[in-house]
């Protein structure tokens, strides 16, 4: 492995590469040990070499996007992690009538490399008066972990962003590039089939319709003032810890409004504001754990199982993680 190692980082130029770079430099939890290898990329092309780089010299590979919805165990990750950059967001086609003055956009296609900030994507979609991804504005991430993992804001309302994907640019486990299109993804609640293929996605269109700019501005800033008042803000966290609740779990215990929030339930476990370590639950949405300072993933995982062991005692419920746990625990 070593030699291997070295390989790879003689392909991809050793003044690119970092070593035992620390991963909480680049999470949203700041929690995360050392990548064995750390290399940046800024386009697209670079993405699609490194990867097929790393098949090359049989170095496993991990590619990190804004570094959100993860937890990095706190001995890190072996082989190459590839912090993805490739940020352009364009539009490749639409319907509609353009004149010097305005565009009026019946339907448009917007591409965006993996690596951008959904936040940028509705940012674009919005400004070029185009609706239907306003509702992740200011949601962390990239659009790379958006799709694999069908991002949403409020799946009751079938608020997912697989539902606006038009098709995708993906590399596949053998370094080979293809096109796919929605029907590919097999999308559901926080799933893709990315789960399974563990191919990369290197670049989305999506399909938006136009409607009325400052209508969109508007519905957007509402959303984000709703969200910015239900969850924690300005702390080190990685969203969501977990899952929904089934719809039965929900009429079973009676739940107020039928919701499936596992916020709901952990704070009716009374476990809002506990701690382990350095990490603690939220007194603003219980299914966020927070990073008050210092914590390790170790911290989180113990803070997890307690949760788990103590929703499931009191209410029969077995939560299922949002967050993905990669590296070495």
């Amino acid at each position: 492995m070593k030699k291997n190692i070295e390989n790879l980082a003689n392909s991809l130029g050793q003044n690119r590469i970092k070593l035992n770079e620390p991963l909480s430099n680049h999470t949203y939890f700041k929690i995360g040990g050392p990548a064995d290898l750390f290399y940046e990329i800024k386009t697209a092309k670079e993405l699609v070499r490194a990867v097929q780089m790393s098949i090359k010299h049989q170095v496993p590979y991990f590619v990190l996007g804004g570094g959100g919805n993860i937890l990095v165990g706190d001995k890190g990750i072996r082989g190459l992690t590839i912090k993805n950059r490739a940020d352009g967001v364009r539009t490749v086609g639409f319907q509609g009538k353009v004149s010097q003055k305005k565009a009026n956009l019946n339907q448009a296609l917007v591409e965006a490399e993996s690596g951008a900030m959904l936040n940028k994507l509705a940012r674009y979609s919005i400004e070029a008066g185009l609706q239907g991804l306003e509702v992740f504005l200011s949601v962390p991430g990239t659009v790379g972990g958006a799709v694999y993992n069908n991002s949403h804001y409020r799946p009751e309302k079938n608020e997912f962003i697989g539902n606006f994907l038009h098709s995708a640019t993906l590399v596949d486990k053998d370094g080979q590039e293809k096109q796919v299109f929605q029907k590919y993804f097999k999308f559901s609640y926080d799933y893709s089939i990315l789960h399974q293929t563990h191919e990369t996605l290197v670049k989305a269109t999506f399909s938006l319709k136009g409607g009325d700019r400052d209508k969109i501005w508007q519905r957007a800033t509402k959303l984000i003032k709703r969200r910015n008042q239900r969850q924690p803000i300005g702390i080190a966290c990685s969203g969501c810890t977990f899952r929904n609740f089934s719809a039965s779990d929900a009429l079973r215990l009676g739940t107020p409004n039928h919701t499936q929030s596992t916020g709901f339930l952990i704070e009716k476990a009374g476990l809002k504001g506990e701690s382990q370590g350095k990490a603690r639950i939220s007194q603003i949405h219980a299914s966020f754990i927070e990073n008050t300072g210092g914590a390790t993933a170790k911290d989180v995982l113990k803070l997890i199982s307690k949760i788990k062991r103590t929703v499931f005692q009191k209410f029969g419920v077995k939560l299922e993680l949002e967050i993905f746990l990669v590296g070495e625990f």
